[in-house]
């Protein structure tokens, strides 16, 4: 389990995986308990159903951290990750 979804547009993948790296840095108790889905350690697997993953990841998560772009805003994918935890 994860204790930190980061919801991000994919767009804004290198914006996501810098701000991964701080977290990490600044709060090394978080080294492994972020999910990042474009992150080779705490990401998806080649070929897993990505949505309904996605879905199981945010509701196993203590807290989301949204990275809000434009890019984010535009993604109904996005905003429904928000809304799974009802934020």
């Amino acid at each position: 389990m994860y204790r930190v979804f980061l919801s991000h547009s994919r767009r804004d993948n290198a914006a996501a995986q810098a701000l991964f790296r701080w977290l990490t840095l600044a709060e090394p108790s978080l080294k492994g308990e972020i999910f990042l889905d474009v992150n080779p350690q705490t990401g998806f697997a080649p070929g897993v159903r990505w949505k309904s993953e996605l879905a199981r990841a945010v509701d196993r998560c203590e807290a989301v951290i949204c990275l809000i772009s434009p890019h984010w805003e535009a993604s109904g994918e996005c905003v429904a990750e928000a809304g799974w935890r009802n934020l």
